[in-house]
């Protein structure tokens, strides 16, 4: 379970760092990053020997929370272009730069719920041993 855990929460933890532990070719495009934690959480799944059913639903939770993750990976790349412009331009817009970082927390505690329904669910898909950490 830790594993699915890390995996699943790897989005939420990209979110404040910039894409961790994972494959450089991940971090070209949100096709690609998908892909990669699609790839690691079927060896997850492997390795905790999942049902089919089981599969399934994790495959269910983890296409509703990428989208969200990748509006904010979107959003974060507009934010950068913005602070950029701003730190070369000749004043700064303090309220549209304070803005932006309102928004990113919006979306960011957004995702952080949809992380913790996501646990929850996980939590009731898998059984007891399932779910034991490792040694």
């Amino acid at each position: 379970m830790a594993e699915l855990t890390l995996i699943l929460a790897a989005a939420a933890i990209c979110g404040w760092h910039r894409r961790p532990n994972l494959h450089r070719a991940c971090a070209t495009s949100s096709e690609n990053l998908e892909l990669c934690l699609t790839k690691k959480l079927e060896k997850g799944l492997d390795r905790l020997d999942t049902s089919a059913e089981q599969r399934s639903a994790v495959s269910g939770i983890q296409a509703r929370l990428f989208p969200c993750f990748s509006n904010i990976q979107t959003a974060r790349e507009k934010i950068y272009a913005a602070f950029a412009e701003q730190l070369v331009g000749n004043e700064i817009d303090a309220a549209t730069l304070h803005g932006l970082v309102g928004d990113e927390a919006k979306r960011q505690k957004k995702f952080g719920h949809a992380l913790a329904d996501a646990m929850e669910r996980l939590h009731a898909l898998f059984t007891p041993d399932q779910r034991k950490l490792p040694a």
